[in-house]
């Protein structure tokens, strides 16, 4: 028997595809306790171009966040998980604002849908996102980062995230 070829189409770009290719590289700061997803966020986003470091857990990721400010080469960006021993999402999300408001927070779990009915979602998150996280809502997450990013470096937000005025 002999069957003809079959090539399989290629799908069309989306506008969502044409918005990311424009996303610059960030420097990123992932910290979890599952390793597992810390591998597979780490290994999505490096592959998109973006620089990250992949740590166990709350207490590391502060430990880097305070490294890098003080070499003067801070993440961009913070992807936290919310449910981690010792040192959980909500206290790294307290100490990073602290210390630079401007820095742009996502909050991975699977209990955001209760989190936002309880009214109990951290003041201080830029975004939430469900675990495990879907390619396309981590992908926008980070379009959503590097224009704040971006707004802040032109001098529309201060370093806190407040306005400027241009004058």
């Amino acid at each position: 028997l002999i069957f003809p070829m079959w090539e399989a189409e290629k799908p069309e770009k989306s506008q969502t595809d044409e918005i990311f290719a424009k996303t610059p590289s960030l420097k990123i700061l992932c910290m979890d306790d599952e390793p597992m997803l810390r591998t597979l966020v780490k290994d999505i986003l490096e592959k998109d171009g973006h620089q990250v470091k992949a740590v166990d857990g709350g207490e590391a990721g502060i430990e880097a966040f305070q490294n890098s400010l003080e070499a003067g080469n801070p993440f961009d960006l913070v992807i936290t998980d919310l449910g981690m021993p010792r040192t959980d999402g909500r206290k790294v999300i307290q100490v990073i604002k602290e210390v630079s408001p401007q820095t742009f927070v996502i909050l991975l779990t699977g209990w955001g849908g209760r989190m936002a009915a309880e009214g109990s979602i951290p003041s201080a998150v830029d975004l939430i996102l469900g675990k495990p996280p879907r390619l396309a809502e981590l992908r926008k997450a980070l379009c959503q980062a590097a224009g704040k990013k971006q707004s802040w470096g032109e001098g529309k937000l201060s370093p806190n995230g407040e306005k400027r005025s241009t004058e």
